[in-house]
């Protein structure tokens, strides 16, 4: 409801800051969403089990993506301490809990990261999943997995934010090994569709960020480092996987 006051006072300009945009102005703070969220822990946990939901209702990843070839052959099985899966910023754990049930006999430990108001709330964690308090804005601690995953993660965040998000878990990343799997929109270039223009839309007044097209995702990985960049679609429409090592 403040977008358009907040429009008409900066010119129609992109919000230069994830703490200047409608909510902001909206709800008379001066916390970012996702702080704000932390001071409301009411909010915060609606806002996980909705999070939790809508994930539970969109195609499952590992129902269409080549998991087998892409991530489990070729994993490290010498090690008992070698990770199989990150999932960094992952909520409440339905995708690792979702990993863990379609690939019981997967070698490697899997481990749940999110912040800690967020890991101290989860009533029922999934079992045989290590859980651990993390900010992705600061360095990753698990060195050298075979894969960090994140589902709707960076459209929260401009690029200069995912920068820095992106560079910790490159820092981290075993060269030829490690694969960075992100869960996200693949708009296209132009005349995207309208269910994805408007999330775009919400995440620009909501955090300052947006949906990013192929285009945007390579000039974003490629600017930390990554490569061999390669865009997975699901059948029929959906968000899509985009790959990537260092």
């Amino acid at each position: 409801m403040k977008a358009p006051e907040f429009f008409r006072q900066n010119n129609n300009k992109f919000p230069d800051s994830v703490k200047n945009t409608p909510f902001q102005l909206g709800f008379g703070t001066d916390l970012t969403y996702f702080a704000w969220l932390g001071q409301n822990p009411d909010l915060a946990r609606d806002f996980q089990q909705w999070m939790t939901l809508k994930q539970s209702a969109s195609p499952n990843w590992i129902d269409w993506f080549d998991v087998q070839g892409c991530i489990i052959d070729g994993t490290d099985t010498q090690s008992s301490s070698s990770v199989l899966l990150v999932d960094v910023g992952g909520g409440e754990g339905s995708h690792v809990k979702q990993f863990q049930e379609k690939f019981p006999g997967a070698s490697g430990r899997l481990i749940l990261q999110d912040l800690p108001h967020v890991i101290s709330g989860i009533d029922n964690p999934p079992i045989n999943v290590e859980l651990e308090s993390h900010d992705f804005f600061t360095p990753q601690s698990i060195q050298g997995a075979r894969v960090y995953f994140m589902h709707w993660i960076l459209h929260d965040w401009s690029d200069e934010h995912c920068r820095s998000i992106l560079t910790h878990i490159v820092d981290a990343m075993e060269p030829g090994y490690s694969r960075l799997i992100i869960h996200e929109q693949i708009l296209r270039d132009s005349g995207c569709d309208i269910p994805s223009a408007c999330m775009s839309v919400m995440m620009m007044v909501q955090v300052a960020a947006l949906e990013r097209s192929e285009k945007q995702w390579r000039n974003l990985l490629g600017s930390v480092g990554l490569q061999n960049v390669k865009f997975h679609q699901p059948p029929g429409t959906g968000e899509g996987i985009i790959e990537a090592t260092k």
